[in-house]
């Protein structure tokens, strides 16, 4: 299921994104919760929130959701996510592939 579809509302995610967001700043600040959670220990929270936006982007999720999602006033901000990643290369890879069948064929 694609990650769009997971939230149901702007709200929801607004109130879910604040939640995490002090749930991941304790963890980060707490050793033995990191080692138990896995989270690299060079992790920080702009770490963090920087690959949910890339994930989120990645998954089809449009970059104005994604600033909302982030609560960024300006869609400049968020256009920082939108670097060339493995997977989004890939996909536009793919799609040229595609696209250049359909002119031969």
């Amino acid at each position: 299921m694609p990650i769009c579809n997971r939230f149901a509302s702007h709200a929801t995610v607004t109130t879910v994104s604040a939640r995490t967001g002090a749930a991941i700043a304790a963890l980060l600040k707490s050793p033995f919760a990191r080692a138990a959670s896995g989270v690299n220990s060079a992790s920080t929270t702009h770490s963090l929130r920087h690959s949910y936006a890339t994930h989120l982007l990645e998954e089809g999720v449009s970059l104005l959701q994604i600033s909302k999602y982030l609560g960024h006033e300006s869609i400049e901000t968020t256009v920082i996510y939108t670097h060339l990643t493995a997977i989004s290369e890939a996909r536009t890879q793919a799609a040229l592939a595609a696209l250049h069948q359909q002119t031969q064929g």
